[in-house]
């Protein structure tokens, strides 16, 4: 006991010392904290089969790998030189979706996403509590944070040399709340496990609208499951793939036709000098469209998808939660 009051009555005379202790330490907890807080939407997805859907690039395919700063994303085997691509933060701008189709889960994978799904749309009494409570701090955050703050500084009331580390404590408890804690909007809180329509911008001023039952948010990330949303496939202009969608030049562009008995979105055309978006035309069962297109369509794939359910991933504040949808 002698030596423990020595000991902090020798770091009450020397506040440099203090001040260097209070800095280590918080600056471990945080790096700590901060280094285990995954975002909670790409966290639902780890270990899922996903495609990522980028802005003017083929979409990448593989298992998902979460990071606080990066999500890697795991090739198939069959891949000899690069077995992963990395995503990093600052380019999750880039991201148009990180689309999970539910036909690619094994039978495991869909019984945990049914119990995840059930949950947030007839939470129990305890997760109801456990989400009010978190929610409850959210609002108080401030005071939260104060009082991370004066749990670190206890002893600065005591140590005048201490005020040198008031800075590196405020700090400390915004970074400590603000890991441990997440961003709480009251109207998305009140739409989640509901039906809502989400509204995706695009580049050149275009917009793209997807329904389904919104699962989580975050402030990066808008969760949505259960969306009816395209499962990509390439077909060459002049020729048809293997499911009956065709494509053959024509005075307007393109005309396509759709021979199979699923609903397919036109998204658009690649050529080896570029890609021109079509805008997400639907062409159902037996239907023929003729599609604009601006450029030459000779050496050029159309590509496009089967409307098939999915789970997605949509980046804010690109994607918005414009409407509520009528519950099926």
């Amino acid at each position: 006991m002698l030596a423990a009051d020595s000991l902090a009555g020798w770091f009450l005379d020397n506040p440099f010392f203090l001040a260097l202790v209070v800095f280590t330490v918080s600056a471990v907890v945080v790096a700590f904290v901060k280094g285990r807080a995954l975002d909670r939407c790409l966290k639902s997805f780890r270990g899922s089969p996903v495609r990522i859907e980028t802005f003017g690039r083929p979409p990448i395919y593989g298992t998902l790998k979460v990071g606080r700063d990066a999500v890697e994303i795991e090739f198939p085997a069959e891949r000899e030189r690069a077995v992963s691509r990395l995503v990093y933060r600052s380019e999750f701008a880039g991201l148009k979706a990180v689309v999970r189709a539910l036909g690619d889960l094994d039978a495991a994978a869909e019984h945990r996403r049914a119990r995840a799904l059930r949950l947030v749309r007839r939470p129990p009494v305890w997760r109801r509590a456990a989400r009010w409570a978190r929610n409850a701090l959210n609002t108080v955050q401030d005071a939260v944070q104060d009082s991370v703050r004066l749990s670190l500084g206890r002893l600065k009331a005591e140590a005048q040399g201490l005020q040198q580390a008031d800075g590196a404590l405020g700090r400390a408890g915004a970074e400590l709340t603000g890991a441990i804690l997440a961003r709480y909007e009251r109207i998305l809180e009140d739409l989640r496990g509901r039906r809502v329509v989400v509204q995706l911008a695009l580049p050149g001023g275009r917009d793209e609208s997807v329904v389904g039952v919104l699962r989580e948010y975050t402030p990066e990330f808008l969760e949505v499951w259960d969306v009816e949303y395209p499962v990509a496939a390439g077909v060459p202009v002049g020729g048809r793939d293997e499911s009956g969608i065709s494509a053959v030049p024509s005075d307007l562009g393109l005309r396509v036709r759709n021979a199979s008995e699923k609903t397919v979105r036109i998204e658009r055309v690649r050529r080896p000098d570029g890609v021109e978006e079509l805008g997400g035309g639907l062409v159902g069962p037996g239907e023929v469209i003729e599609v604009s297109v601006k450029g030459k369509t000779a050496g050029a794939t159309l590509e496009c998808g089967f409307l098939s359910p999915c789970d997605l991933i949509l980046p804010r504040p690109a994607a918005v939660v414009r409407h509520r949808a009528r519950d099926e």
